[in-house]
């Protein structure tokens, strides 16, 4: 994950939030399901989840996030690199505000972004489904849930209608396609995605955990605010 692309991302879309502890139901997710009658009710329940995106390069920004998905997008977010970097995030129903934008510590109110898509997960569930049996690898148990793994590479072109943010900028950057390994509930909610990215100097490989499910969440205005 390149540092100017994470950057542009955290300020405009609040891409990472804090972690959290919350209760895990997955009293629907037990056994084997149908990956693709879970895909199809996903969203269906809006809820509260940790994020954590991870690069395989240590020296890429690495997020955390706590946030509102299914619904509205609100949440909390961090972004730390390997050289002392850190930015934070909060995005509430109407207002979008950062810190580590400067040294003075405090949070700086900005025009709420239109595009969260970087937590909107479920999309690629369906988009990996349309690919046909080759991309159903099968159930797997992820921390001690039951899963099923999906796998397959999509075309830049095929993201165009569930993610036109992400297709735009991929686009822009060069980017043919991305491989995509993402692990669903019961409930279509994803538990896990690998997802790697060929621009044309770098190939960037991510790995996203999604835990501590819950009921939805409010976040706030922090504070304080810079003049």
């Amino acid at each position: 994950m390149r540092r100017s692309t994470v950057l542009a991302a955290a300020t405009a879309a609040a891409l990472v939030l804090l972690t959290g502890c919350r209760g895990d139901d997955t009293s629907t997710a037990s056994g084997a399901f149908d990956p693709a009658r879970a895909a199809a009710t996903a969203g269906g329940e809006p809820y509260a989840a940790t994020v954590t995106a991870t690069p395989a390069d240590s020296r890429a920004v690495a997020l955390t996030a706590r946030c509102n998905l299914g619904a509205v997008f609100t949440g909390r977010s961090e972004a730390t690199g390997g050289d002392g970097f850190r930015q934070e995030n909060v995005v509430t129903a109407d207002h979008q505000y950062t810190r580590g934008h400067d040294r003075s510590g405090k949070w700086l109110k900005i025009p709420r972004s239109t595009d969260f898509s970087v937590f909107g997960f479920d999309g690629y569930a369906k988009l990996l489904l349309a690919l046909g049996p080759s991309a159903r690898k099968g159930m797997e148990i992820r921390d001690g849930v039951p899963t099923y793994h999906l796998a397959g590479h999509l075309d830049v072109e095929q993201l165009a209608a569930a993610f036109p943010v992400a297709h735009r900028e991929l686009s822009t950057a060069g980017v043919r396609g991305i491989g995509m390994d993402q692990w669903i509930d019961a409930r279509g909610r994803t538990r896990r995605a690998e997802q790697r990215v060929s621009f044309p100097e770098e190939t960037t490989t991510t790995t996203y955990v999604f835990s501590d499910f819950g009921p939805v969440e409010t976040f706030t205005e922090p504070g304080p605010l810079a003049d």
